[in-house]
């Protein structure tokens, strides 16, 4: 089903991977920051909240299974405690952490938070020392969005070297140029970056950084989260980035995600085989979505109609007839000729 939903959004033009920080305040100094690269994060923000406001009321409706309800019960069994200190609130943390921690695959995510978020911003160093390093959608890197206040820019960038998802509350909070060397260099040698981490860089627009930019795209777990955003920088040579993050992938099975996602993007740079690839999506698992290869197909196929045909076997059977035009980026037949596939 992931692949699925992945496609579909691809070829309807929509990709959402990762929930950005609210743009910053209109009255803020962007400085070299490209004002274009930012006013984006705030139209995906209103996409993406909408979608939340889906997902939350689905989560509403549908049943809970058994772990959810005891996860629930004994979460909201924590009590604050009457006369809070330093350490009683480390002990009600550590507590609300180790609870969560026995239902992971079952976390409510938005009770959690409103349970951390409860000391308030006093504790908000605590947090810091909780928070997973790693992934920003973490609860306690959540609580440490929605406390954290102008005053706390030190205490921020000493725990960001350790915790790298701490580059939505930077952005956020308009930190960017603080921690300016930080994200240049790990843009050398890390290739599990926060897409934002990498968006932040190419909004410096420093071509300086553009070969960085550009080898960590070819090397990274995520590149489809921000090749949007690289695409066209001057000077970058597109068609050799694709080349070489598709040569990455090419040793992985086909339907390994990270060389789906490439294939989202080699696509249309004319690799054929990566048509071939987002076609057969779930072909190991008898699952193969006539929809959404048809839309592929009325998307990159030239003159493409559809009449009932499978999709998958036709394109088996003519790949190696088509050629890409790369003037409106479609595959066409060779001399119009067709195999079966009926």
């Amino acid at each position: 089903m992931k692949n699925f939903i992945i496609l579909c959004l691809t070829v309807c033009g929509l990709s959402i991977a990762f929930k950005l920080p609210a743009a910053p305040a209109a009255n803020r100094d962007l400085g070299n920051i490209d004002k274009a690269v930012l006013e984006q994060f705030g139209k995906l923000n209103h996409t993406i909240a909408d979608i939340n406001k889906n997902l939350t009321l689905l989560e509403k409706t549908k049943p809970r299974p058994e772990p959810q309800r005891e996860l629930e019960k004994e979460l909201r069994a924590i009590k604050y405690p009457e006369h809070p200190d330093r350490e009683k609130v480390k002990q009600y943390l550590d507590e609300i952490q180790q609870v969560s921690g026995r239902y992971r695959n079952h976390l409510k995510q938005n009770l959690k938070i409103t349970l951390l978020t409860r000391p308030g911003h006093k504790y908000l160093d605590l947090l810091l020392d909780l928070a997973d390093g790693k992934n920003a959608y973490d609860p306690v890197n959540r609580a440490v969005y929605k406390l954290v206040q102008s005053g706390d820019k030190q205490l921020v960038i000493k725990h960001f070297d350790a915790n790298h998802a701490l580059i939505n509350v930077i952005v956020r909070m308009g930190w960017e140029r603080e921690v300016k060397d930080k994200l240049i260099a790990g843009l050398q040698n890390d290739f599990k970056l926060p897409p934002l981490w990498i968006v932040t860089v190419v909004g410096f627009r420093e071509p300086s950084t553009y070969p960085a930019i550009v080898n960590n795209f070819v090397k990274a777990q995520n590149r489809g989260q921000f090749f949007r955003y690289i695409k066209d920088l001057p000077g970058i040579n597109v068609e050799d980035m694709v080349a070489r993050g598709w040569k990455q992938v090419a040793g992985l099975k086909n339907t390994d995600m990270k060389k789906i996602v490439m294939a989202q993007i080699a696509v249309s740079y004319g690799y054929v085989d990566a048509l071939l690839i987002l076609t057969t999506a779930g072909e190991d698992r008898g699952y193969v979505s006539a929809m959404t290869n048809r839309l592929l197909f009325q998307k990159y196929i030239a003159n493409y109609a559809a009449s009932g045909q499978d999709t998958v076997a036709w394109l088996k059977a003519n790949k190696d007839r088509l050629f890409f035009d790369k003037t409106d980026k479609k595959y066409k037949l060779k001399l119009n000729t067709l195999s079966g596939g009926k």
